[in-house]
């Protein structure tokens, strides 16, 4: 259970995607959205900001209006460019902190039957290691990593 704004959100083993508006995560997003609906899961797209103003943000998609939303309109207009994305039940969050340790305990949390990431981009991830690298050994469910 997520608490929002304006309700409580209840998930039951979700697939998750961590998303950051880059191409590999927006290729993410589109893998866990279809695998979401072949499996009958709900999705879980989360957003973890280094910094941001105020408390973490989680609502339902398509989102209700309502000043507390502001931080996530990018997010749903990414979602709603996702096709047949009626046929899957779609939450959306926000949180502040680091990637790594946010996603980790959000997976855990909702018990994720999977975490979907895209593949990391930067050359020195390949010295000193990546995200999905990290949460392959740690989380407690699938970690897919998109290409």
């Amino acid at each position: 259970m997520l608490s929002g704004d304006d309700a409580t959100v209840r998930l039951g083993r979700p697939v998750m995607v961590g998303y950051d508006k880059s191409e590999a995560s927006r290729r993410a997003l589109l893998y866990a959205a279809g695998l979401a609906r072949r499996m009958r899961r709900q999705l879980l797209v989360v957003h973890v900001a280094p910094a941001c103003a105020g408390d973490a943000v989680v609502t339902a998609y398509p989102a209700p209006g309502g000043a507390h939303m502001a931080p996530l309109l990018w997010l749903v207009e990414e979602v709603s460019k996702l096709p047949d994305i009626n046929d899957v039940s779609v939450f959306l969050a926000q949180l502040c902190g680091r990637r790594g340790r946010s996603l980790y305990r959000v997976a855990a949390w909702v018990r994720a039957e999977a975490l979907v990431l895209g593949a990391p981009q930067h050359r020195r991830h390949r010295v000193f290691g990546s995200l999905p690298a990290w949460l392959v050994r740690r989380a407690r469910c699938p970690v897919i990593t998109v290409p």
